[in-house]
């Protein structure tokens, strides 16, 4: 298996957003070994809302397969299966999806099999423990990687609604 890395946490900067409540609330509450909450602020926004795939992935270069990794792989990863929906969601006559996060977070807490779940691991950076995966939505993987045919059917029934 590949290396498993992520940050995460809350902002000190931008206020939780009431669509992530729910969610942060479960994870807070029912997670144990959670950092001391004198290093993070728990009222902050949360993050990440969703993780990918992001170590050992193949590009070319120059004509050269490579392989690279980071958050810059992981996003347009996941952008890459967000523009694959709009483009079925159009190909229906729907709307594409727009902004995103709030629906994210419909599918998580109804359609929870539409991300992959990552529920063990922490990201911890020597000092202290980190956050720890779990169940659900947490502070380290959000809700998972994509589960690109669930996501597509969970957000093309939001449009439906």
């Amino acid at each position: 298996m590949g290396d498993r890395i992520s940050s995460g946490g809350f902002s000190n900067y931008y206020s939780m957003p009431s669509y992530q409540g729910a969610a942060v609330t479960s994870y807070l509450t029912n997670t144990p070994n959670l950092p001391p909450t004198s290093i993070y602020n728990k009222t902050g926004r949360a993050m990440p809302d969703v993780s990918s795939y992001s170590e050992h992935v193949i590009i070319l270069d120059r004509g050269s397969e490579v392989g690279v990794g980071g958050t810059s792989c992981a996003a347009p990863v996941f952008a890459g299966i967000i523009s694959l929906i709009n483009d079925y969601l159009l190909e229906n006559n729907k709307e594409p999806l727009g902004f995103l996060n709030q629906a994210l977070y419909k599918v998580g807490q109804s359609t929870p099999n539409a991300f992959l779940d990552i529920t063990t691991g922490t990201n911890g950076n020597g000092c202290c423990a980190g956050f720890p995966a779990t169940k659900g939505w947490d502070a380290i993987t959000g809700w998972g990687g994509p589960n690109y045919p669930v996501l597509l059917s969970a957000l093309f029934s939001l449009q439906n609604k």
